[in-house]
Order: structure tokens, then sequence, then C-alpha cells
């Protein structure tokens, strides 16, 4: 299953891997994002949609065998 990950900065950088809520997608980090860069944190932000989120697909039914 393929996840959407929305990056922002150099990917040199040290990562920061930023998980949304349950009614929400990756979109939600734009402001606190762009408000850390200004405050002159220096990281590789990743957002990601979890399955059924954003831009992210509903992941298959697992079956427990």
């Amino acid at each position: 299953m393929a996840l959407f990950v929305r990056r922002w900065s150099d990917r040199t950088l040290p990562p920061v891997l930023l998980l949304h809520g349950f009614f929400s997608d990756s979109r939600s980090w734009l402001g606190p994002v762009a408000a850390l860069r200004a405050r002159g944190l220096r990281h590789h932000w990743l957002a990601v949609d979890l399955p059924g989120h954003g831009r992210s697909r509903h992941g298959q039914p697992q079956t427990a065998e």
C-alpha cells in the first residue's frame, strides 16, 4: 500500500515524522510547519496521509489466519 507523504525542506536535514489526527490529513501540518520554519527550526518535515485520509487510499482488509 502506498501512502502520500508531504515533504518540506532539504532531505539531508534531520527528519521529523508528523502524524495527523483521526478526521484530518497531512494538510493539518501546513500552518504549524510554516511557523516552526519561520522560527528557524531546520528539519526535513514529513507529514504522512494515513490510509483512507487525504491522498492515501484505503488499505486492503486484513484477515487473521
